[in-house]
């Protein structure tokens, strides 16, 4: 997952004020954080690149020229006479960590010790154990369901539970699809790879405003324009 901020020279009128989800080819999503923010003037645009997997072995400047032609069909007015600057984050060396220690054995069931208490939400334990709309409905049932077992409501609530299929074989269809997917992607990156225009504009790291402590390389990195 890559993040990238574009600030405007102006304003830009009629964005949506809270988070915008695109379609796009790199599952981009934005906010315009000068409605957010205080001491904004101009629009600043935040956003993020879900599928960033494809792109993280390019040139910086051509990331960012393949984020923006991404970006265009959703924004008709992003030209690049109107973009002042665009600061990168590609977060190549902060991969994502999640510590699930006590993930489960914390966390609430929906019915509780506590008379007329029931809880719902993807935070309880559901059998889904994902952060997700499909948990909380789940909880939500359970909840309900124990509601049923502490009235004696005969009638019982069904929740369906979807098949789990042994991880040996996941691995093994993974394994199977290798070559497949090898073949796709070769026949990608060779007759189908578009051929971004390039910015204008400078495209700026955020390792720029770690002023001296930043490694000279890459502050050089950081300062480097494109031209047309």
């Amino acid at each position: 997952m890559a993040a990238f901020d574009i600030y405007f020279k102006g304003k830009v009128a009629g964005l949506p004020s809270g988070h915008v989800n695109t379609t796009s080819k790199f599952g981009l999503s934005f906010i315009d954080v000068s409605q957010v923010w205080p001491g904004l003037s101009r629009t600043v645009l935040s956003v993020i690149a879900s599928e960033f997997t494809p792109l993280e072995n390019l040139p910086r400047t051509l990331v960012v020229a393949s984020l923006l032609d991404d970006l265009r069909p959703y924004l008709p007015f992003l030209a690049d006479s109107e973009v002042e600057k665009v600061e990168f984050q590609g977060h190549e060396d902060k991969p994502l960590f999640m510590n699930d220690v006590g993930g489960w054995s914390f966390r609430p069931t929906s019915f509780t010790e506590v008379p007329n208490l029931y809880l719902a939400g993807d935070y309880c334990r559901t059998h889904v154990d994902l952060v997700s709309m499909e948990g909380a409905i789940t909880s939500g049932l359970l909840a309900a369901r124990a509601i049923q077992k502490d009235c004696k409501v005969p009638e019982d609530i069904e929740i369906l539970v979807p098949k789990i299929y042994p991880d040996f074989l996941l691995k093994i269809a993974k394994l199977c699809l290798l070559p497949a997917a090898a073949l796709a992607r070769l026949i990608l990156l060779l007759f189908f790879r578009p051929e971004p225009k390039l910015p204008e504009f400078a495209v700026v790291s955020r390792w720029e405003k770690r002023g001296p402590h930043a490694q000279p390389e890459r502050q050089r990195e950081a300062r480097s324009r494109v031209s047309m």
